[in-house]
């Protein structure tokens, strides 16, 4: 069997929810200012879409992550530099609309899966596929991404 899942899928949603270009950096989340922190800065970018207003501080849950190393607000300068073509929706409260959007792209792959006769099992942004069907899952998921997000899809591979 093999896990496959979106990669980067909040961030990519922004992207699309905007209809902005993503940055050439294939993965998103590693930001060149800030190396080696990328699990925070995942953190905190999720953070900041679901927020309603803007954070003056570390969550807890990242306090403890390489990305710490100035104050908030100089981190979040940073990546809000870095992702400049979305920043101005952080802290706006859209985590909800689109988490609902995820749910959308979820649904249309697991129907298109099923119209192809590919038995997946849903596992939050990803599906427990079998092995001999992987290679065409992964296509199948990069094109719904694509027509319901309305930018390229990642699909990380976990055996």
């Amino acid at each position: 069997m093999s896990y496959l899942d979106y990669g980067q899928m909040g961030l990519r949603l922004l992207y699309g929810h905007l209809n902005s270009a993503l940055p050439d950096n294939e993965e998103l989340y590693n930001i060149p200012e800030l190396p080696g922190a990328r699990e925070g800065v995942k953190k905190l970018i999720n953070a900041a879409i679901s927020a309603s207003k803007p954070q003056k501080r570390y969550p807890k849950s990242v306090r403890e992550l390489a990305v710490c190393r100035g104050p908030y607000w100089f981190v979040m300068s940073i990546i809000r530099e870095y992702h400049h073509a979305v920043a101005d929706q952080f802290y706006k409260g859209l985590g909800v609309a689109l988490m609902r959007k995820e749910s959308d792209v979820m649904v249309e792959l697991l129907l298109e899966l099923k119209r192809q006769h590919i038995v997946a099992l849903p596992i939050h942004d990803g599906v427990l596929v079998a092995d001999g069907v992987h290679e065409q899952t992964i296509e199948i998921m990069k094109i719904v991404f694509e027509e319901y997000v309305g930018v390229a899809g990642v699909v990380n591979i976990e055996d």
